[in-house]
């Protein structure tokens, strides 16, 4: 005896195929968007910062102070700035005096480096922890006081 075609053949469940519209599409975007932003932040600020520990550098305001998160997002946001004309914004940074690029002299910060170095003579420190700020040898924790 010979089977039909459709007895031989298992049934399958067919779906019906539409086009994706402009908010699907949109949605899809934002979803894929906000995963890869998550997963490039994270790995764009751990590079980064290895970068200038490696090299002992350090963002700081004008004084020499550490800045607020605020003046890092904005001299972050002003590095776009000295990209333009074919990035002669950081170029800045090897002729001016405080080697500073566009977006340094801009948000009023400059990048330094820790400079480790001995001192002979009658300054020099005389605890362990003191440190030069400038002018003189300060003490980093203040002596006890004897009772």
């Amino acid at each position: 005896m010979i089977q039909s075609a459709s007895a031989v053949l298992p049934r399958v469940a067919k779906s019906d195929i539409a086009y994706a519209g402009f908010w699907r599409r949109l949605l899809a975007y934002l979803i894929d968007g906000t995963l890869l932003a998550g997963v490039e932040l994270a790995l764009y600020s751990t590079v980064h910062v290895l970068g200038k520990v490696a090299l002992g550098l350090y963002v700081a305001d004008l004084h020499g102070d550490p800045i607020t998160f605020g003046r890092a997002v904005f001299r972050n946001a002003l590095k776009s700035v000295s990209w333009l004309v074919c990035g002669i914004g950081w170029v800045l940074a090897a002729v001016t005096p405080r080697k500073q690029a566009l977006h340094d002299l801009l948000a009023g910060t400059l990048v330094l480096r820790k400079v480790n170095y001995f001192v002979i003579g009658p300054e020099a420190p005389t605890e362990p922890g003191d440190h030069w700020d400038g002018k003189r040898w300060v003490a980093s924790v203040p002596p006890l006081e004897k009772s």
